[in-house]
């Protein structure tokens, strides 16, 4: 039987289907799932989870270098609650520095203003986790990088800090 490789990126593991009765679906780290199928399985499971399923065996890392140096893209992040971990998922790739400029982690307000440009007033109106401030970062990042696409990300990582509106696990992107 021929075997087909593939990888899922999924936040949520019961969006898995367990009745995919020819495949070996085994989780590889958190949100990386691999399976083993047949080809007829495969197309299936495409079909179910579309942009989600990666062909072969691969990490968010390396896909997103892979997909970005063939397309001649650069890539910046901005983070906060994410303390750097999107640089350094990126970073682990050989061949990274053909489409990463780099990281800024802006955690604290002043940092966001001051490196990133984001207002005060949308600090003071909106917070710190909200989509204005991760749209003004990421306006902020594109002026400083002058690079294609721009992820930038705030948000109510926990144990504390979250309020009735902003519950710990808020994340704007």
């Amino acid at each position: 039987m021929s075997v087909t490789r593939l990888t899922l990126l999924l936040a949520d593991p019961r969006r898995i289907d367990y009745s995919f009765n020819e495949s070996r679906i085994s989780q590889t780290a958190e949100y990386v799932w691999h399976a083993e199928c047949s080809p007829k399985e495969a197309e299936k499971i495409t079909a179910i989870f579309g942009d989600l399923c990666i062909p072969g065996f691969t990490t968010p890392g390396e896909h997103t270098v892979k997909s970005f140096t063939e397309k001649g893209f650069f890539l910046a992040s901005g983070e906060s609650c994410t303390g750097g971990l999107i640089g350094a998922e990126i970073t682990s790739v050989p061949g990274s520095s053909r489409m990463f400029w780099g990281a800024m982690v802006t955690y604290e307000n002043s940092a966001k203003k001051n490196v990133l440009g984001v207002r005060e007033e949308t600090l003071a109106a909106e917070g710190a986790v909200s989509s204005g401030t991760v749209l003004e970062m990421a306006a902020g990042l594109q002026q400083l990088s002058g690079a294609q696409v721009c992820v930038t990300v705030s948000g109510i990582a926990g144990p504390g800090g979250g309020t009735d509106d902003k519950p710990v696990g808020t994340v704007w992107f």
